[in-house]
């Protein structure tokens, strides 16, 4: 097994050959199905086929893959486009993420933008920033920081905490008040799980065991089990205990 290494412009064709690992501090493309050990992008990177890679994939250039991603760990500090799915254990993302295709990891902290096409599942999902998910986000552990817009199709989970993204916090000094009020939103047609806190969150139809429906919100139906909590001034059109 032999590395890639290209540093200034160059094209492989890897045809399903095994790698150890794989170094772009310039233009590269490579054609057809990869298998390594690491990918480290500083440059500009086009991957034609699938790729599967034993252990972390990092992107602090621009990465483009055009076929399937398999890894350990997937970290974006620059830009990393996928045009299809993502499987991982690690996904962390810092930079600009566009994934045409579904997300499957355990863990995912997302403090810059992003976007998927479809799915995301894990277990314990941080989002931080702005992000949209086009499908179902689907976890144990969610929690949404709010620093800009999120859209997400449906959220299923055992625990949602969406609250405020630092960028978001405000400051005060004796009777003064410093900083930004309000950044960012949720919107998610149908959230579900067993315990739910939410500000600022725009949604048809809440439902789970706890509720705490905080500031900012406006919520068409809210379902609950065991109860309920509605801060003043949040809009909730029905309450139903089921």
């Amino acid at each position: 097994m032999g590395n890639i290494h290209i540093s200034g412009s160059g094209r492989i064709n890897a045809d399903g050959s095994i790698y150890e690992d794989v170094h772009i501090s310039g233009s590269g493309h490579i054609n057809g199905d990869l298998r390594c050990r690491s990918i480290h992008i500083s440059g500009s990177a086009h991957f034609g086929g699938n790729v599967f890679c034993e252990e972390e994939i990092k992107t602090s250039g621009s990465g483009h893959f055009d076929g399937n991603v398999e890894c350990d760990s997937f970290y974006v500090s620059g830009s990393g486009h996928l045009e299809n799915n993502l499987k991982c254990r690690t996904f962390k993302s810092s930079g600009s993420s566009h994934i045409n295709g579904s997300v499957s990891c355990t863990e995912a902290s997302v403090s810059g933008s992003v976007h998927i096409g479809k799915d995301m599942t894990g277990e314990n999902i941080k989002i931080c920033g702005g992000s949209r998910i086009e499908g179902l986000l689907n976890a144990e552990n969610i929690t949404i920081s709010l620093g800009g817009k999120n859209t997400v199709g449906e959220i299923g989970c055992t625990k949602l905490n969406v609250n405020e993204s630092e960028n978001g916090s405000v400051f005060r000094i004796g009777p003064f008040s410093f900083g930004p009020k309000s950044i960012g939103e949720l919107v998610c047609p149908i959230i579900e799980g067993d315990e739910i806190s939410l500000i600022r969150t725009k949604s048809e139809v809440v439902r789970g065991k706890t509720v705490k429906i905080g500031a900012g919100c406006e919520i068409k139906r809210v379902e609950y089990s065991e109860s309920i909590e509605v801060a003043e001034g949040s809009k909730v059109g029905e309450q139903i205990k089921i």
